[in-house]
């Protein structure tokens, strides 16, 4: 069986921490073992290789995102990277030419698709271990994976199984997609079971959905066409089309962290970052990744979350509704923090003053050996101060050693690279009097 796991999402609902390249997926607040903490995604690779089932997966995410899931994972897995964002109909189409093309998968090979988002223990994926065993006894086209409701939420979907059926599998009866408390009652009441978006099929099941919509099975084609495809969900594509499809109901815990109510319930501690919190605050959260300290005193039930993009004060069970308060081209943007292969950048300061040159000043961290791609900024000076470690400057095939006091002058056109030789943190200032060259300052 081969597992696409499924990464291009672009959210807010966890702003200021989420953007759209550091998406809800990559934020490292989760306990990891041995202490530390963790990714969702990072998570899920783990869990994945602990299961048996890494080797033969791939990961789809938006082409933004290459950068911080190498930085997370490494080069662990193939990494399918999608043009633009088109919606999972579209992401799985991808990964299955992919599948198809360049891993000559044959048509009646197992494809079992899973969100990198999902938080489960790991007997969940022993479940998934079983799908292949399910589609062959079942006979069906679709099997997925349904989680026992522990409550009536209008944050998730349903899948209505028909009453009675076999023990491991039932057959699916109809979904019900994010419905209103009251109907999530009368589901539930129906045993129905919340949609864990596992989704378990032959590839000869999907390309046979493309020919349908007379799309291509090629790759090299599909990488071609991708931009101009409408956006479109699989849900409402392929799976609530489908009339042959079971789901296996999964006992244990499951949780989509997709706001800062369910992910706070995950974090080992109240405090992340600099800050404290009162003896007479209760069930709150502080997350900060700022510099400065941010004190909490007499709340009950707030999220205090801080980065360089913003701040939130929220009560828990209000937070979701940040989505009306980020702009949607918000969503789509990376933030203040940037996470690259080689290291991270947080941008402290950005001027468009009416009559001065646009400017830039960012705080990079380096991790040792790692380095930039060779770039050029036209139009733009740039001047790098050095705070600590050592590491060389390349400019216009030329090298120079550096270290901590050291300030370096790039000027516009010129190609530069800086690699780390130690860890290496420096200052970096872009000068521009040109503002539509700003845009092109971070594509490295």
């Amino acid at each position: 069986m081969h597992i696409v796991l499924l990464s291009g999402g672009a959210g807010k609902r966890l702003w200021p921490l989420s953007n759209g390249v550091r998406t809800k997926a990559f934020l490292k607040l989760l306990p990891a073992p041995g202490g530390g903490k963790e990714s969702m995604l990072q998570r899920v690779i783990r869990q994945l290789e602990r299961s048996g089932q890494l080797a033969s997966s791939l990961i789809v995410t938006h082409h933004s995102q290459l950068d911080i899931t190498f930085s997370q994972i490494g080069e662990r897995i193939p990494v399918v990277s999608e043009p633009s964002r088109r919606g999972t109909f579209n992401a799985i189409a991808l990964a299955s030419s992919y599948l198809r093309e360049r891993m000559r998968v044959a048509e009646d090979g197992i494809i079992c698709v899973m969100p990198v988002d999902l938080f489960a223990e790991d007997d969940f994926y022993a479940v998934i271990k079983q799908l292949p065993a399910v589609l062959a006894q079942s006979q069906a086209k679709l099997a997925l994976i349904g989680a026992d409701p522990s409550h009536p939420s209008d944050q998730y979907g349903y899948i209505v199984p028909q009453p009675g059926g076999h023990t491991a599998y039932r057959v699916v009866e109809r979904f019900a997609e994010k419905p209103d408390e009251r109907e999530a009652r009368r589901l539930i009441a129906q045993r129905a079971l919340w949609n864990c978006g596992i989704f378990t099929f032959r590839l000869g099941f999907m390309l046979a959905a493309l020919e349908q919509r007379k799309l291509p099975a090629s790759y090299g084609e599909w990488l071609a066409l991708f931009d101009t495809q409408p956006d479109a969900s699989f849900d409402r594509e392929v799976v609530e089309r489908s009339t042959n499809a079971v789901v296996v109901p999964y006992g244990g815990p499951w949780h989509d962290l997709g706001s800062w109510e369910t992910l706070t319930q995950q974090l080992a501690d109240r405090v992340t970052g600099p800050g404290s919190l009162s003896d007479d605050t209760t069930d709150t959260h502080i997350v900060n990744e700022l510099p400065v300290p941010v004190h909490v005193i007499g709340g009950q039930g707030l999220v205090v979350a801080a980065s360089p993009d913003g701040i939130l004060v929220t009560r828990k069970g209000s937070s979701s509704e940040i989505k009306k308060a980020v702009p949607d081209a918000a969503s789509g943007q990376a933030g203040r923090y940037d996470e690259k292969q080689w290291g991270t950048r947080t941008v402290y300061d950005s001027k468009r003053e009416t009559g001065q040159p646009v400017s830039r000043t960012s705080k990079v961290a380096m991790l040792p050996g790692m380095g930039t791609a060779c770039h050029e900024h036209a139009g733009t000076k740039e001047i790098v101060v050095v705070l600590a470690g050592r590491g060389e400057i390349e400019i216009d095939g030329a090298r120079r050693p550096v270290e901590a006091g050291e300030t370096v002058e790039i000027q516009p056109g010129l190609k530069h690279r800086v690699t780390a030789v130690t860890a290496l943190e420096y200052i970096e200032v872009h000068v521009d009097v040109r503002p539509e060259e700003l845009s092109s300052l971070y594509e490295m």
